[in-house]
């Protein structure tokens, strides 16, 4: 049978490499949330990602199933997805900050989990505002490309709807001015389109056409 000591070694062992994992940039699975968040904790980090029932729940978080009812009950309680599965880490992270079997003072090897929870929040954080930035910055560029066959659209359409009445004239300058007036009036109707009104996802900055 596996000895204290040992089984703390063991857990040592996969928090520093998870660690390394977070710190290569790569966020931790469901499982190891549940595990470092078990760990965190003070409980037995043999845990799984998820259950399906609140039976394996309270057997997780090591609570009376009466418990567990009255847990669930509020409202701020984490809910099970749609098919029915309570994630392990969030209920137990839960019951962490709500003081639910919080006797002990904290071991050296849950602070480290602590501490590993934090940089992975850091890291998906991170991650998930780049991805925002991205989809930004690809919408943008949709835009600015409806926008550039708006106004190539305008621009081609001028001769043609010009060309009979500059037919009729025969003043050069009369014919530039005609012409001016049709190029101002497309470029009026572009700094009227919604493309002038964007701002740079990163910076902020209103986007000039």
């Amino acid at each position: 049978m596996l000895t204290k000591a040992d089984a703390d070694k063991i857990l040592k062992a996969n928090l520093i490499n998870l660690l390394k994992r977070v710190n290569a940039g790569k966020t931790l699975t469901a499982a190891d949330r549940a595990l470092v968040a078990a760990a965190a904790a003070g409980l037995p980090t043999d845990v799984p990602a998820s259950v399906t029932n609140k039976a394996q729940l309270a057997e997780a978080l090591k609570e009376s199933r009466q418990t567990l009812n009255n847990w669930t009950k509020d409202p701020t309680f984490p809910k099970p997805d749609r098919a029915g599965r309570y994630d392990v880490a969030a209920c137990i992270n839960w019951k962490a900050q709500s003081g639910g079997g919080q006797d002990k003072a904290p071991s050296i090897l849950s602070e480290k989990a602590r501490n590993l929870q934090l940089r992975n929040c850091i890291l998906e954080d991170k991650l998930k505002q780049s991805r925002r930035l991205l989809l930004a910055v690809e919408e943008v560029k949709r835009d600015f490309t409806r926008s550039v066959f708006a106004c190539k659209s305008k621009f081609l359409a001028i001769p043609g709807n010009l060309c009979q009445k500059l037919a009729l004239m025969k003043e050069a300058i009369a014919i530039q001015e005609v012409l001016r007036a049709s190029i101002i009036e497309a470029l009026g109707e572009m700094e009227k389109s919604e493309w002038s009104k964007m701002e740079c996802p990163q910076c902020k900055t209103e986007i000039k056409p």
